[in-house]
C-alpha cells in the first residue's frame, strides 16, 4: 500500500524545472505560508495520509533529487521516455525494493498541488487488490488523478510505455472500476504551464 507519484516528466510545455517552481504554501501549524517548490505542495498531501509516499523521477534530474532529500519519501530512479515508462519502471523498482508484499498502489502526478488528504484518504478506504478506484469531480464529471490499483492489474501496469500512461488498464477494469464522487477540485487541476500555475496559486490562496 504505497502512493507512487510520478516526477520523471521533461516539462516541455512548462518551459523550466517545472517540480521546483515556487509555490505559497498555507501550514497551518505556523499559522502562515511559506514557499516550497511544487513538488513538495503535491507531496504534502499525501504525506498526511496513512500510506508512504515513493516518487519516479529520472535518473538523471539531480536537481530534483536534491529537493526531495529532507522529504519523508522514498525516491526511485529510474530511464524514462514517457508517462508509461515512468509507471511501469517506478511499480518494478518499488516492488523490488519493497520487504513486504504490496496489495494496492496510488498512481498519482507531481503536478497536482490542490489534491486534499480527505480525498486520498477516501480512495484508501476504497481500495482493494481486485479493484481499481479514481475520483470523479461531481461539479464537471471529469475523471481525475490519482487512481489505486490493486496488485491482480500490476501486470498491465509493468507493460505500460511511452506517453499512453495507464488509460487502457483503467479501461480494461469494467466492473472491477470503482468512481468514488467528490467536490475536491484537486483531482482535476494539474500544472502544464506557467499560466497552469499562476491558477493553481490562486485555488491555494483561496484555502488560506
Amino acid at each position: 500500500m504505497t502512493w507512487l507519484i510520478l516526477a520523471a516528466g521533461m516539462a516541455r510545455r512548462f518551459g523550466a524545472a517545472k517540480l521546483l517552481a515556487p509555490v505559497q504554501l498555507n501550514t497551518p501549524a505556523e499559522g502562515k505560508a511559506r514557499e516550497v517548490p511544487l513538488i513538495e505542495a503535491t507531496i504534502a498531501s499525501f504525506c498526511a495520509t496513512a500510506w508512504p509516499v515513493a516518487i519516479v523521477i529520472r535518473e538523471d534530474d539531480i536537481a530534483l533529487q536534491r529537493a526531495l532529500v529532507s522529504l519523508d519519501v522514498q525516491v526511485l530512479s529510474v530511464t524514462s521516455n514517457g508517462i508509461g515508462d515512468s509507471i511501469a519502471a517506478g511499480l518494478q523498482t518499488l516492488l523490488s525494493h519493497s520487504e513486504t508484499p504490496i496489495e494496492t498502489v496510488g498512481i498519482a502526478l507531481a503536478d497536482m498541488p490542490l489534491l486534499s488528504s480527505d480525498l486520498l484518504s477516501q480512495l484508501i478506504e476504497y481500495a482493494g487488490p481486485g479493484a481499481v478506484v479514481r475520483p470523479v469531480h461531481q461539479a464537471s464529471g471529469k475523471a481525475g488523478h490519482p487512481v489505486v490499483f490493486g496488485n491482480s492489474f500490476f501486470p498491465q501496469l509493468m507493460q505500460c510505455s511511452g506517453d499512453s500512461g495507464a488509460q487502457a488498464v483503467v479501461a480494461s477494469a469494467g466492473s472491477r472500476l470503482r468512481l468514488l464522487p467528490t467536490s475536491c477540485e484537486g483531482c482535476i487541476v494539474d500544472v502544464d504551464t506557467p499560466a497552469d500555475l499562476q491558477r493553481a496559486q490562486g485555488l491555494l490562496n483561496l484555502q488560506r
